[in-house]
């Protein structure tokens, strides 16, 4: 499907997906998912759900396609979470290359609900959030806390060229702070060279740019540049406690004129490494 666009759907705008989705359990996928689409220079807003999403299918790729300003209207006002490009339950071997999205919840997520299998496999090459609430969102829904399950099937991301401009605040999800990067609950999660740049006039609440926490294990970011965060509490954050994230290496990273701290490690947290930052004021 190329040159396509899709404007004020009720739901979705694409839907690449089983025609039965599957909440019957973590490790359960559904049968007869989609293969081998490709999605090219796709558009859409006004969406009701999300631009793209995902479910229970195979070897999927989009390209240079922009989705932004959702309605967020199959939701409960001020809890929508409506998405650029969701990568949901189920989706596995899924490629994206030079995508953007402006002014949604998530820019990208990648995630499963509690009873569903996670997105595995998931493969980023060029993407640009501009004014997302949270830019770049990887979890698993259900398998967060300390007295989850862990997940079964929430594992490897590779990304590269994540650029997020100035997330915000917005109505449509009334209780999520801004964030560049959230991992939640996923592991063996690569990212490499990014640029997170934040608006120095905005408050931030002293909330963490990025955040590595809820069980996310086997995470390692590499080659970025955070500025413009002056009101956050962290450029990068990784979460201690009793769900603590596990064996996370953050190297190479210039932060420029940003938050309090470069990198923030929570309490207890003896397995991340840290180096060669660099912090200009």
């Amino acid at each position: 499907m190329k040159n396509v666009a899709a404007y004020n759907p009720g739901l979705h705008c694409f839907d690449i997906s089983s025609p039965t989705y599957n909440y019957g359990g973590d490790g359960i996928r559904a049968r007869g998912g989609s293969k081998f689409i490709w999605l090219d220079r796709a558009s859409g807003y006004g969406f009701g759900d999300d631009g793209i999403t995902t479910h229970h299918s195979d070897y999927i790729f989009i390209s240079n396609s922009h989705f932004c300003d959702p309605s967020g209207r199959s939701h409960k006002k001020g809890f929508s979470n409506s998405n650029g490009i969701e990568i949901d339950d189920g989706s596995r071997f899924v490629w994206l290359s030079n995508n953007s999205t402006a002014r949604c919840f998530g820019g990208l997520e990648i995630k499963a609900h509690a009873t569903s299998s996670a997105a595995t496999g998931v493969f980023i090459s060029g993407h640009l959030s501009v004014h997302d609430n949270r830019s770049f969102n990887f979890r698993h829904i259900g398998h967060h806390k300390a007295e989850d399950p862990d997940s079964l099937s929430a594992y490897n991301i590779a990304a590269q060229n994540l650029v997020s401009v100035a997330p915000v605040f917005a109505d449509m999800y009334a209780g999520s702070s801004p964030r560049a990067l959230v991992v939640s609950g996923f592991r063996n999660v690569a990212i490499n060279r990014f640029r997170f740049i934040g608006d120095p006039s905005y408050d931030y609440a002293n909330n963490p740019v990025a955040a590595i926490q809820y069980k996310a294990a086997n995470v390692s970011l590499a080659n970025g540049k955070v500025s413009g965060f002056c009101t956050a509490s962290a450029d990068i954050s990784i979460a201690g406690g009793k769900q603590p994230a596990v064996n996370v290496k953050v190297e190479n990273i210039q932060c420029i004129a940003s938050a309090k701290k470069s990198v923030s490690i929570g309490k207890g947290n003896k397995k991340a490494i840290v180096d060669k930052i660099k912090a200009d004021l």
